[in-house]
């Protein structure tokens, strides 16, 4: 989180591996610097700890097309991010 912080280019692609408890804060920070058409790939998205993330995602099909990929080690993700900004 503080080293993203200070990050100010655009992004075109976002991995969000880690902790899970901080992909919806971490997207939270950077969504304003996605470009309509960025991707983000999410890792343990079927996991409790990424639930906010994916309940976000899937709350706005206006700003974001989310598609589950694996279902093994906890599933992975893919969004496109189509813009508009958080709410």
């Amino acid at each position: 989180m503080e080293t993203l912080a200070d990050e100010d280019g655009p992004i075109d692609h976002l991995f969000l591996d880690g902790g899970n408890d901080l992909y919806l804060p971490l997207l939270a920070m950077l969504e304003p610097r996605c470009v309509p058409g960025a991707t983000i790939g999410t890792d343990n998205a079927a996991l409790l700890s990424a639930k906010p993330l994916m309940d976000h995602l899937r709350a706005h099909p206006e700003r974001s097309v989310t598609t589950r990929l694996t279902t093994d080690k906890g599933a992975t993700e893919w969004t496109c991010y189509l813009g508009g900004g958080a709410n």
